[in-house]
């Protein structure tokens, strides 16, 4: 699995003072007044926290948003889609599927995607050219069961 680097100590622009951020998993996590001991502690703390967890944070299921489920299925595929060492062409497939749910849907909870958001994405998967057939098998393998033990490629 390919090791990615850590996210910066960042700083934004306030008014009534610089706040410290560090975007994890799409996310970003404010960390108090720019360059204070607090928020260069809790800096350390979250990356030591995302850096033990294979990178990701602990977050409870029912909180967990699209883009985080996204990612963390991302590091999961790395791992598993793997052929003589080398990463096979699903995770290519893999990538361009999940895109058009992150832009619809990445910043809600993944609690509150159902079936019509699912036919929202599935439409924006027509538009871009992906084939009914390839999308409805995807979606079942996915979503379901229905490819314990078998391939569904």
């Amino acid at each position: 699995m390919a090791r990615t680097s850590i996210p910066k100590y960042r700083k934004q622009k306030n008014k009534s003072g610089d706040r410290a951020f560090v975007e994890l998993g799409g996310v970003r996590r404010y960390l108090g007044l720019y360059d204070s001991p607090e928020s260069r502690q809790k800096y350390g703390t979250l990356i030591a926290q995302w850096e033990a967890s294979g990178g990701h944070l602990a977050v409870r299921p029912e909180e967990i948003t699209v883009n985080e489920l996204t990612a963390r299925f991302w590091t999961f595929a790395e791992g598993y889609y793997v052929k003589d060492g080398e990463h096979t062409s699903e995770l290519s497939w893999i990538k361009s599927a999940v895109k058009p749910l992150a832009e619809l849907y990445g910043t809600e909870r993944a609690a509150d995607f159902g079936p019509l958001k699912l036919k929202t994405v599935r439409a924006r998967m027509i538009a871009n050219g992906w084939t009914r057939k390839a999308i409805n098998a995807r979606v079942v393998c996915w979503s379901t069961d229905f490819c314990a033990g078998r391939d569904c490629s």
